[in-house]
């Protein structure tokens, strides 16, 4: 697949997940500035996580590496949701005074969200990867410019 068809995705991709979380989080029917910048900073450490997740699979996947790819699937999501834990419950009110935010979120709800967005973005990448690899067999009458190895992730 061609890299703009590639960001395309992953920019569609986020802008529904954030719209969906925004959703989820909002205090009221009616969406208020302090949703926006929670969703937002919920997603910040949300693609931290990812983008950690899509390095390390595409390093141990290659390498056949299955049982310690589902190993850092798993420590990813629990890392990325306590710091994101961390930053809403100590450190947002120094990074945001003016604001005042509670999240009521567990470790473990934090982690339903993590894993699950950790697993739905790699199922997207391999997809992108699979229609990749058609296109450079000649199945899909384009030539890719995404070389083996190469991320589907655009950073």
């Amino acid at each position: 697949m061609k890299q703009p068809v590639i960001i395309t995705t992953w920019v569609i991709f986020w802008t529904i997940a954030y719209f969906v979380l925004l959703s989820i989080f909002a205090s009221s029917s009616e969406w208020q500035n302090v949703d926006y910048i929670y969703t937002f900073i919920f997603m910040l450490t949300l693609m931290a996580a990812v983008g950690t997740n899509e390095y390390s699979r595409r390093r141990l996947l290659t390498g056949r590496k299955y049982g310690l790819w589902l190993l850092r699937l798993f420590v990813i999501g629990v890392a990325f949701a306590s710091v994101n834990q961390l930053i809403f419950n100590r450190l947002i009110d120094y990074i945001l005074p003016g604001y005042y935010f509670i999240s009521y979120y567990s470790l473990v709800d934090l982690l339903k969200f993590f894993e699950g967005f950790l697993v739905l973005t790699t199922l997207i990448s391999l997809s992108i990867e699979r229609f990749s690899i058609r296109e450079r067999k000649g199945h899909g009458g384009v030539q890719s410019t995404l070389e083996p190895g190469e991320s589907t992730f655009p950073f």
